[in-house]
């Protein structure tokens, strides 16, 4: 369910602006024609939920990016 893959991603620190925007950008770069967007924002949300690296955020001009160490 989509609530719990969200509550997944709030665990690793990540607040809900950020999650919001980086479903929004990774729905963009990984949506494919034919595929209802649902199933890509579920896509999504279950990555970064299963990220278990450490993110380290940069400030980039006006956008925070997020990089993960080695």
């Amino acid at each position: 369910m989509r609530s719990e893959q969200i509550h997944i991603a709030l665990k690793q620190g990540i607040s809900r602006y950020e999650i919001c925007q980086l479903v929004s950008k990774g729905v963009k770069a990984t949506h494919r024609q034919g595929n209802r967007f649902e199933d890509s924002i579920g896509d999504v949300l279950g990555f970064i939920g299963a990220h278990r690296g450490s993110l380290v955020r940069v400030q980039a001009d006006h956008e925070t990016v997020f990089t993960k160490t080695v």
